[in-house]
């Protein structure tokens, strides 16, 4: 908001940044008093400046909505190694890699905060757990399946995923055992 007083050309190519970064210029007009500017940029401080002597502000409005910067991504060590046809009966192993952004795992060492399935051709995912013929295990951020003698009927289609706090991220990787 300008002023109605006086002074109203201190105003005229101000400059607003959003954490450094240029968002526009205001141009003053007669009989204006309120410059919207519309950024579109995520920030957390607002800046505005002007090359002249002066800036003269009666009220600045900020409106913006907080934004979910948390991330979380998972690959597949090896993935194109592991689409090649494997030996029945020879210890398989499956890494999924977890990569977070702006998030901790709330507790750093269960295996658990990925998830394997197994996917069926219609797409039902069947949740894997450890058992006689399978192995889940956790090292660093790496999340191992092991299959100690896959057999045929393991091939198939296979899913990491990492679900926690509301931030979701998954990836497949198919294998086939003769």
């Amino acid at each position: 908001y300008n002023r109605k007083d006086c002074c109203s050309e201190r105003l005229d190519n101000a400059e607003v940044f959003v954490d450094d970064e240029p968002c526009g210029n205001i141009t003053v007009q007669e009989d204006v008093l309120v410059y919207p500017i519309t950024c579109g940029i995520i920030g957390s401080s607002v800046k505005i400046q002007v090359s002249n002597e002066y800036l003269t502000l009666c009220e600045v409005e900020v409106i913006g909505h907080e934004v979910d910067m948390r991330n979380a991504e998972v690959t597949i060590n090896k993935a194109k190694a592991l689409s090649k046809t494997k030996k029945a009966g020879k210890k398989l192993s499956i890494t999924c890699n977890l990569q977070l952004t702006n998030m901790e795992l709330s507790d750093d060492s269960d295996p658990n905060n990925v998830s394997w399935y197994k996917v069926s051709p219609d797409g039902v995912a069947t949740k894997l757990t450890n058992g006689r013929s399978l192995k889940i295990r956790k090292k660093k951020s790496s999340y191992t399946l092991t299959f100690k003698k896959p057999r045929a009927n393991d091939s198939g289609l296979y899913r990491c995923k990492f679900e926690q706090d509301g931030v979701e991220a998954e990836t497949d990787v198919s294998i086939n055992i003769a």
